[in-house]
């Protein structure tokens, strides 16, 4: 269960914040003042997983949502998240062509 984000919004928006959490990935980014939460099975970062692993959630981004994003993270945790396979990872990220 994850408490609480550590991170303003201002400090997000300038290096983002990921985090694990169970068997579930998570990754914030904020772009042209949205917060963007995205949820992602282990075992790989955001960038190496692929899109349709990713479930993403947009914010305010305002640091009176952290809360919000905070109960979002913890709703998504309790789902059954799959590993992405090596099969998967290798065929996202053109491994072995």
């Amino acid at each position: 269960m994850i408490d609480h984000i550590w991170y303003k919004v201002k400090s997000i928006a300038n290096q983002n914040y990921s985090g694990i959490d169970g068997n579930m990935r998570y990754f914030l980014y904020v772009k042209d003042d949205i917060l963007y939460a995205n949820a992602f099975p282990m075992p790989y970062k955001f960038s190496c997983t692929p899109k349709d692993k990713i479930v993403t959630k947009e914010f305010p981004a305002k640091n009176e949502e952290l809360p919000k994003i905070t109960d979002w993270l913890n709703e998504q945790s309790q789902k059954e998240w799959e590993p992405v396979s090596i099969a998967e990872y290798k065929e996202f990220n053109g491994v072995g062509r």
